[in-house]
């Protein structure tokens, strides 16, 4: 009777846990750091799931995460903000908590993403409608229930366009992430789920509702503006369907001429994509990239000098070194790498930012020999997933410290292995 509760109790939290991860409900922890109720949730189940914790340390690429996570604590310790050394282990922490969890649910793997795209869509569907009627969006991320899903002081620089001014241009949604490019960064790693779950699935009924889902979430996807997420899906996509074609396709000569259709198929559905939202087309007149650029540029400057140690895991720290030297080239100040690996190695120094690269590196080798091991499919969701995180995050922050990305990566992460 107890194990049945027991079981029953799992399956109610993790779907729970499921529907909540596409929204941010906030509670406070210390000050005005913030956790969301779905990492309460998802601890909540680790300890339901405790005795079965040797499962979390069979892969290679975990450990290698969680070497990782030590370096990054380390750093903590010395850093001047200790409160911001917690928030990072905290944050990064949890992806292993959702991995663990979804690792050892007893929940059917097509249940999972048809749950989760459910959950999604009504995010999906306000997107689309905005995108066609922008002089609402700032309208409905005014209503005070958006304080829900976006940290409520966030939301009102936003709106008083201190902050994350790209949402107020023309055709760009994203207003549940405020950042617009890490909104189809979030859309873009669910995407490659349902796509493998479409492939997948063996039901006419959830062929149909996926296939519609992809058709829906690449439009919102176009409509971000991002163009850091229309080459990523070019390339995970390319990529990944060369190595499927390798697999499956028998023959030397038929395989180099799949290899050539699928790179020139790719190139033309990506040069398709960039000319369907005018922000893409006006890319080149963009200031953008060019922002970019100087970002970078400054930022080396800054890394080269702490290359081992890095400056520090607080913004403070960061800015300290990084504004003089902005300031001086003409980059934007009070600004992060917008570069994932050149973020870590900054912050917390060379050995943390190896351990991050080579987290992804060993990830995207298991999951290849998996696939052509085991044929298993999932095994192609990670490889794609992981392609687009390492694609954008060559162009953004750190989207691992945005926790429904977190949640949404070591959620595909986990399906892989999960039997």
């Amino acid at each position: 009777m107890e194990n049945a509760w027991n079981s029953r109790a799992k399956k109610i939290l993790l779907y729970i846990l499921i529907i909540l991860i596409p929204f941010q409900l906030y509670f406070t922890v210390h000050s005005n750091k913030h956790l969301t109720v779905a990492l309460v949730l998802s601890f909540l189940l680790l300890l339901l799931n405790i005795k079965d914790i040797k499962f979390l340390f069979e892969d290679d690429s975990i450990k290698i995460y969680i070497l990782f996570l030590l370096a990054i604590g380390i750093r903590g310790i010395f850093s001047k903000d200790k409160l911001e050394g917690l928030k990072y282990i905290l944050y990064l922490g949890s992806g292993l908590v959702y991995y663990f969890v979804y690792l050892r649910s007893q929940v059917n793997k097509e249940n999972i993403v048809l749950t989760l795209t459910l959950a999604t869509l009504p995010m999906v569907f306000l997107m689309i409608y905005t995108y066609h009627n922008e002089k609402y969006e700032f309208t409905i991320l005014r209503y005070p229930i958006m304080k829900l899903f976006i940290e409520p002081d966030t939301l009102q620089e936003c709106l008083a366009v201190i902050i994350y001014p790209n949402i107020h241009y023309s055709n760009r949604v994203g207003g549940f992430f405020i950042n617009a490019n890490i909104c189809s960064l979030f859309l873009g790693l669910i995407f490659s789920l349902i796509f493998i779950t479409f492939i997948y699935s063996k039901s006419l009924f959830k062929k149909i509702l996926l296939s519609i889902s992809l058709i829906l979430f690449l439009i919102s996807i176009i409509y971000t503006g991002s163009a850091g997420a229309i080459y990523s899906f070019v390339i995970s996509f390319s990529i990944s369907g060369i190595i499927f074609l390798i697999k499956k396709i028998q023959g030397v000569y038929r395989k180099i001429l799949f290899f050539i259709f699928v790179l020139f198929f790719s190139i033309s559905i990506g040069r398709l994509l960039l000319k369907s939202n005018p922000r893409l087309i006006q890319m080149q007149k963009s200031e953008d990239f060019h922002g970019r650029e100087l970002i970078w540029k400054a930022s080396w400057k800054v890394i080269k000098n702490v290359w081992f140690f890095g400056v520090g895991l607080s913004g403070k720290e960061w800015a300290e070194k990084y504004n003089p030297i902005a300031k001086e080239i003409g980059a934007t100040e009070n600004m992060p790498p917008h570069n994932m690996f050149l973020y870590i190695w900054g912050r917390a120094g060379i050995i943390s930012s190896v351990l991050f690269a080579l987290f992804f590196i060993v990830k995207i080798f298991t999951s290849i020999k998996n696939f052509y091991l085991n044929n298993n499919l999932y095994s192609i969701a990670v490889v794609i997933a992981t392609l687009w995180f390492l694609t954008q995050g060559m162009v953004e922050n750190f989207p691992l410290m945005e926790l429904r990305i977190s949640a949404i990566y070591w959620l595909i992460l986990s399906l892989e292995k999960n039997k």
